[in-house]
């Protein structure tokens, strides 16, 4: 097999081994075979009719999330500290 055929198999291990569903992978590849983009997106957002969805299908979007509250926190708390002086 050569690398074209090769890189399908290289994310559907990588994301099998961060615990993604099959569903999500699946879904993934057949978007991404259909000029999508934004990967993030795809993976994280299931169909209708899919009946398993694993937490894990959020990974990416609940980190994305997790970043944007902590550094929003950071805010707060410099704004806290400056306004006590």
């Amino acid at each position: 097999y050569g690398p074209r055929a090769m890189a399908p198999l290289k994310i559907i291990r990588t994301l099998h081994g961060a615990n993604y569903s099959t569903m999500a992978i699946l879904r993934m590849l057949t978007r991404l075979d259909a000029g999508e983009k934004d990967v993030q997106r795809v993976i994280a957002t299931p169909e209708a009719d899919e009946d398993i969805v694993r937490a894990a299908d959020r990974y990416i979007t609940a980190l994305t999330e997790a970043d944007a509250d902590a550094r929003e926190m950071l805010l707060i708390i410099r704004r806290m500290v400056k306004a006590s002086k």
